[in-house]
């Protein structure tokens, strides 16, 4: 890749992990709003304006992979051909697995946004309007994600269509294949509908509440001192607003949430932009429902 990969994501050169993390989500939602810009064009420049698009969206990609520690170094014909059998192995996991699932995300992303804009008007009744959608993401294990929602259901029979995602996410990654579906999860966060309440361990909500992802709860962390207790508050690192604010809460203890394999705490938090504000801050409620009482 050519061009400083901090200057090409807009990081200084001492930038944490962390820091590169939340830059590279917040120029994939950029990345996205300008294809669904030029999707909505319909003057001559369109093409010319997705192959800018495209050729910077690569190489954001390629400065993340480079300042994330992804392999940059393709091994040479002779070299390879004097490599043990695992060694080549080896090599084609680190080099060329992760390069084909970077290349196939930004093929299966444009895909994505074409197939979802040709096809809105075909889908079956209810498929595109969930009455609410909850993400799971953390190192949990095996979610009961059917049994959460069989509850759900039973709590607000209101609702027609709950849509549940659940992704399997190390606190730390171990090797090369956790970083490329840590990358995959931030592009699908960044990328699909965005969902409306999250349920996430502590490192999974600490990382996206750095990308600016969740909606302030002071007010609800207000109405009680257990609430308080549950609060979980944070600083945005990077933001302009330097103060404190309550993010989300610790849910580890509701009945909603027991028997369906979440293991360890679990944090609930709103997003900011998600498409139904209304049904997120019931479903908070009801998850908060046993720590609300009026005392103050």
């Amino acid at each position: 890749m050519s061009g400083n990969p901090y200057e090409v994501m807009g990081l200084p050169r001492d930038a944490s992990k962390e820091q590169i993390e939340s830059r590279y989500v917040v120029l994939v939602r950029q990345s996205k709003a300008n294809s669904k810009r030029m999707l909505a064009q319909q003057d001559g420049d369109r093409e010319k304006e997705w192959d800018i698009q495209h050729a910077q969206f690569h190489r954001i990609n390629e400065a993340y992979k480079q300042l994330m520690g992804y392999p940059a170094v393709k091994p040479n014909r002779i070299m390879f051909r004097e490599l043990s059998w695992r060694e080549k192995i080896g090599y084609i996991r680190d080099y060329y697995l992760l390069h084909i699932l970077g290349g196939l995300m930004i093929l299966g992303l444009a895909g994505y946004i074409v197939f979802d804009q040709a096809t809105k008007e075909e889908r079956p009744p209810g498929y595109g309007n969930p009455d609410i959608i909850v993400s799971i993401m953390g190192e949990f294990g095996k979610v009961e994600t059917e049994k959460l929602r069989e509850s759900l259901y039973a709590q607000f029979p209101q609702w027609v269509n709950i849509r549940i995602k659940s992704m399997y996410a190390r606190k730390e990654a171990r090797d090369e294949y956790d970083i490329a579906m840590q990358q995959k999860q931030f592009l699908v966060t960044a990328f699909e509908t965005p969902s409306d309440v999250y349920l996430m361990d502590e490192t999974q909500f600490s990382r996206y509440v750095n990308m600016e992802l969740f909606k302030e709860l002071d007010g609800k962390a207000a109405l009680s001192n257990k609430l308080r207790n549950k609060a979980v508050i944070r600083q945005v690192e990077g933001s302009k607003d330097k103060t404190a604010h309550t993010y989300g809460f610790h849910v580890t203890d509701s009945p909603l949430l027991q028997g369906i394999g979440l293991a360890g705490d679990v944090i609930a938090g709103i997003r900011m932009d998600g498409l139904h504000p209304a049904q997120a801050e019931l479903l908070l409620d009801r998850l908060l429902e046993a720590d609300q009482p009026d005392t103050k």
